[in-house]
């Protein structure tokens, strides 16, 4: 009994951890290019939504799925800017507009709230002293 609790429970460990990102461990990037900013799209280790990942587009073009625990970093330009993350099922998708300036860091988090019986999915623009502790353990999932 002990031996099928055991690779039941090795087994689903090694299920859930197939749904995070695998990548380097978070890092800031300096910003090399005066007519350039930097936007980081992140989510912490939460599984919820069984474990599926957002499309995130910047400005309507794809960038990748935004896998647990990870984070994406996009070069763009100074101005207005769109962010979206889609494709969950039937659930809306959810966007935020920024407006970058230049050599600026910018950092959204995609936020499923989860209960028994409904979903609410937002991106939010966060100061980057809280996205910068919040973000620390996350690894990269596509970078420039």
């Amino acid at each position: 009994m002990k031996l099928k609790s055991f690779l039941f429970i090795s087994v689903i460990s090694l299920l859930l951890s197939a749904c995070s990102a695998t990548g380097p461990k978070f890092s800031p990037v300096q910003i090399q290019s005066q007519d350039k900013s930097l936007l980081y799209v992140y989510r912490n280790d939460l599984f919820c939504l069984g474990g599926r990942s957002p499309d995130i587009h910047v400005d309507n073009k794809k960038i990748d799925a935004l896998s647990n625990n990870g984070y994406i970093s996009v070069d763009i330009s100074p101005g207005p800017h769109f962010i979206e993350a889609k494709g969950l099922f039937d659930l809306p998708s959810t966007s935020i507009k920024i407006e970058a300036e230049p050599m600026k860091s910018y950092y959204v988090k995609w936020i499923p709230e989860c209960n028994f019986l409904s979903w609410h999915l937002k991106l939010i623009e966060m100061p980057e002293g809280s996205a910068l502790d919040d973000i620390k353990n996350s690894r990269a999932i596509k970078s420039n």
